[in-house]
């Protein structure tokens, strides 16, 4: 996956972060999901907040960031989700 491609795409769809970053942060995961394939965006999550990766790097509506910190979100959860289709 081409990170620069990934960047871009997030600066141009998120310029006001303020949503995606309080309270919207899954919701900003499905818009990656569906840009850049099911197979190609993985949610993580602390108690707070949701990720994504991709291919090795984690990102979120502010761009690239440390997800050491997160681990992957399982499927039941997911499947629970309003916004999961």
């Amino acid at each position: 996956m081409n990170m620069k491609k990934v960047l871009d795409y997030i600066e141009k769809h998120s310029p006001d972060t303020f949503y995606y970053m309080n309270g919207g942060c899954f919701k900003f995961y499905l818009i990656l999901r569906k840009r850049f394939g099911v197979l190609n965006v993985t949610p993580y999550h602390n108690s707070d907040h949701v990720i994504s990766k991709i291919g090795e790097e984690y990102f979120d509506a502010t761009g690239l960031i440390d997800g050491s910190q997160y681990q992957p979100m399982c499927e039941l959860w997911l499947r629970k989700s309003y916004w999961y289709k």
